[in-house]
């Protein structure tokens, strides 16, 4: 087991990367002006009688209808979006692109870096270069 398999939810959730991620999220967040939706709006089951989803909201940020995973192998949301501060935010194709990026920059500067891997990771970090 590698040191931040403990860290992985059993629904998918990965929280190394969000703890160490968390300021740039925070910071897009704040940047792009992104406005919220609570989990209750999103999931038909909990959101109050009478109050209908927030359509537009969810219309500009989603580009599938499956917004939340349903066949068990990851709960949640299927969609780009952050958690912060109890509220979820959605992001479009373009706001993913743009926050994966600065993301991704920093990893290549990692991995610029690194001179020496375990075998473990060796194959894990090839095996996801491989899926990319």
């Amino acid at each position: 087991m590698s040191d931040y398999e403990e860290l992985n939810l059993k629904n998918g959730g990965r929280w190394l990367f969000w703890l160490t991620n968390a300021p740039a999220v925070n910071e897009f967040i704040r940047q792009n002006s992104l406005a919220a939706v609570k989990a209750e709006l999103l999931e038909p089951a909990l959101r109050p009688s009478g109050i209908a989803a927030p359509q537009a909201q969810i219309q500009a940020h989603v580009t599938t209808t499956a917004i939340w995973d349903r066949g068990g192998r990851y709960g949640g949301i299927r969609v780009p979006h952050f958690h912060s501060a109890g509220d979820i935010y959605l992001l479009n194709d373009q706001q993913w692109a743009a926050f994966s990026e600065k993301v991704l920059a920093g990893v290549r500067e990692k991995l610029g870096q690194t001179r020496k891997i375990g075998y473990d990771q060796l194959m894990e970090v090839a095996d996801v270069a491989a899926k990319l």
